[in-house]
């Protein structure tokens, strides 16, 4: 569901990362607008349809009364109706504009909407890369320049990119292979990091006993 400013979180917490601009949300509000004006003049529509239809039964159970000798009467009557009949046909035509521009309006921002959660879904996965890539450290890990600046490379492009209408622009997706790599090359750094902390740990065990030994003897 859209604010009436043409916002939902996703695209709201895209805007606020920097990575979506206003112009989605103009036009899923311009949108919006659309819709409620035309509910708005179909609702007057429906109104005076029915008022016509409520005189077209008058009249007509008028003209059921009337003599055909009585021409002038009759003759008045009948083009009453014509006319009637040509405001309600005006009329519908009009209900049935709206409604089209209704359905127009809607479809676009469903098709908004889908984009949007996609887009978010691609904002949270080139976080995951970005953030990944750097806690990674050269100094544990082996990974070739290659592989390093392409990744480098990428979240360049992901930091210069943005979801945009106006410049009909979106967020590039990562590789899922590169998303795999970076996040089995951070792995592997954190189980390198945890093995020293744990020889450390182990070390430093070692040595306080051989201490609290030395001091018995």
């Amino acid at each position: 569901m859209f604010t009436k400013a043409g916002y939902n979180e996703s695209l709201r917490e895209l805007v606020k990362a920097n990575k979506a601009d206003k112009s989605v949300a103009n036009i899923i509000k311009e949108n919006l607008s659309i819709q409620a004006d035309a509910k708005n003049i179909i609702k007057r529509n429906e109104k005076e349809i029915k008022a016509l239809n409520n005189e077209s039964d008058e009249k007509s159970a008028i003209k059921k009364e009337t003599p055909l000798f009585n021409f002038k009467a009759y003759f008045s009557i009948t083009k009453e109706l014509k006319d009637i009949k040509k405001q309600l046909k005006k009329k519908n035509n009009e209900v049935k504009k709206y409604n089209k521009q209704i359905e127009k309006a809607e479809l676009l921002n469903n098709a908004l909407e889908e984009e949007i959660e996609n887009q978010y879904k691609i904002y949270q996965e080139n976080e995951i890369y970005t953030q990944a890539f750097y806690r990674i450290d050269r100094n544990l890990v082996a990974i070739s320049d290659e592989t390093y600046n392409s990744y480098e490379n990428y979240i360049e492009m992901y930091n210069n990119s943005v979801y945009s209408a106006e410049m009909n622009s979106k967020l590039p997706k990562p590789k899922a292979e590169d998303l795999v790599g970076i996040l089995n090359t951070l792995k592997e750094g954190e189980r390198i990091i945890k093995e020293n902390e744990e020889a450390q740990k182990k070390k430093k065990s070692v040595t306080k006993k051989k201490a609290s030994t030395k001091k018995a003897e």
